[in-house]
């Protein structure tokens, strides 16, 4: 079998889905920070984000069998950490003084057409920010997170080795990781005060 990094995001989802602990340790690895620091945004509380992520992460393995997943990874698990921290805050009788503002961009903007549309503005910033990495980190990291290529694949469309194209990742993520906090906290303040 092929290393799990050199599989298309689909093709993990399916080893996944079958129940493949190296796909699940894969994608643990390469999405938990940046779920992390989503829920940072969401809780303010480091030990609540990290309960937060690990929970969303025993539930997705727990479930692994019953995964339908129709879209991209991240969006997909940017919404089910999303629905967590608010069933979390319903929960709970103390909550963040960000959460009323979550629930008025939420009741905003997840009703039907909507809920589609906000979503698009999402991948519509991650990509503004992709694009805003040099050379060709940005086109790579678009290539794996949001259509789901391999690093195999993406080598073979832009003509370039595999180790380039992992090394343009690793850069990449890195970049993406620390524009992401900044980019969510910005978009959902736009919204917010629109």
């Amino acid at each position: 079998m092929k290393k799990i990094d050199n599989q298309s995001e689909k093709q993990q989802l399916e080893l996944l889905k079958q129940g493949d602990h190296g796909a699940f340790e894969y994608i643990y690895k390469n999405y938990y920070e940046f779920l992390y620091i989503y829920a940072y945004k969401l809780t303010g509380d480091h030990s609540e984000s990290e309960d937060l992520v690990q929970n969303l992460f025993s539930e997705l393995w727990q479930k692994h069998a019953e995964m339908d997943i129709r879209t991209s990874l991240l969006p997909y698990l940017y919404r089910s950490l999303r629905h967590d921290f608010l069933d979390l805050q319903r929960a709970n009788t103390t909550r963040t003084g960000y959460y009323e503002d979550f629930v008025t961009f939420s009741n905003a903007y997840q009703q039907g057409p909507d809920a589609y549309l906000a979503e698009k503005e999402i991948i519509a910033k991650l990509e503004q920010l992709a694009e805003s990495l040099p050379g060709k980190m940005g086109q790579v990291f678009l290539l794996v997170n949001l259509n789901g290529h391999s690093p195999a694949e993406i080598a073979a469309l832009l003509n370039l080795s595999e180790r380039t194209i992992d090394n343009l990742l690793s850069k990449a993520t890195q970049s993406m990781k620390l524009k992401l906090g900044l980019a969510i906290a910005l978009f959902i303040s736009s919204i917010l005060t629109a």
